[in-house]
């Protein structure tokens, strides 16, 4: 983001500085919030999707599913002295929470999957940015026929 405010702050003449300072800042803090917005919206999003993708595994039908619930449910019962019933329930509300930090999980990564190629995109964007002061520099010295150096020398001139 800096390359591109510097480069906007180049194009504006002197006396204009001021008002490019505060137009910068204000751009800074909506675009913030807006990212923000948008991270977290692809967050939410995403991690209710997986959510309920995760859920829907857990099937009845299946009976690899079956077969592990009721050894959670057997395990409970056995080193919580619960019943049957009371057993099924902690399984479903440990299985839940498991699939709840595991779908928040991936909806994080999702949003930083975006964010990451947002920011990549920015940076191969800056590396096609102009510097106008160079630009300035070489057309007046082709219209004063002179030579003017992009970089400095290494080699120092003697006098």
């Amino acid at each position: 983001m800096m390359p591109i405010m510097t480069a906007g702050m180049n194009q504006l003449p002197k006396h204009l500085n001021t008002h490019g300072t505060a137009m910068s800042n204000t751009l800074k803090q909506v675009t913030g919030a807006i990212g923000t917005s948008f991270v977290t919206t692809i967050y939410t999003t995403r991690a209710s999707f997986h959510g309920s993708a995760l859920g829907t595994e857990m099937s009845t039908s299946d009976p690899g599913f079956v077969q592990n619930f009721q050894t959670i449910v057997q395990s409970i019962m056995t080193s919580m002295n619960q019943t049957s019933e009371q057993a099924q329930e902690t399984a479903m509300s440990l299985i839940s929470s498991q699939i709840q930090g595991q779908a928040n999980v991936m909806g994080i990564n999702d949003a930083f999957f975006w964010a990451t190629g947002f920011a990549i995109a920015g940076i191969v964007l800056s590396l096609f940015l102009r510097d106008v002061r160079k630009d300035k520099a070489m057309k007046k010295a082709k219209h004063e026929h002179l030579d003017v150096p992009l970089l400095p020398s290494p080699v120092k001139k003697s006098v």
